[in-house]
């Protein structure tokens, strides 16, 4: 609601100093309900005026703040989410490059193992037909 939306429904003005406080308990304050809620704020407005309003305003001013403050933690809890998919990501990856290496690894000890068997096989027949009598 406007400050002059709300003027419409009072006798007089108010200052932007008081529609800030009116506002805040238009928003926040438990009371006030999403259908009819300005009509709502201009009828407590006109039985009780300012005091009213001041009294209203402190309750509507903590609501207003836990809302802000779960606000902030919903970013916060969803800026962590969004930290925590990337670093299981970055895990995944990280392990899979890891698998991967070692396979290479693996892989290239048996090439030189195999290697190492042909050589010694090599030699040992080289041996056997030195040693054969002629």
């Amino acid at each position: 609601m406007m400050k002059d939306e709300f003027e419409k429904r009072i006798p007089g003005t108010v200052t932007p100093e008081q529609w800030e406080k009116i506002n805040t308990v238009y928003q926040f304050h438990p009371v006030i309900k999403d259908v009819g809620g300005k009509d709502q704020i201009a009828a407590l407005y006109v039985a009780g005026g300012m005091f009213l309003i001041e009294d209203m305003f402190k309750r509507a001013n903590e609501i207003e703040a836990a809302v802000n403050t779960r606000h902030m933690l919903d970013i916060e809890a969803t800026a962590a989410a969004e930290t925590f998919k990337q670093l299981l990501v970055k895990l995944k990856n990280d392990y899979e490059a890891a698998v991967m290496e070692a396979q290479d690894n693996y892989n290239y000890k048996k090439m030189q193992i195999e290697e190492a068997r042909k050589s010694v096989q090599e030699k040992i027949l080289r041996y056997e037909n030195i040693m054969e009598p002629v």
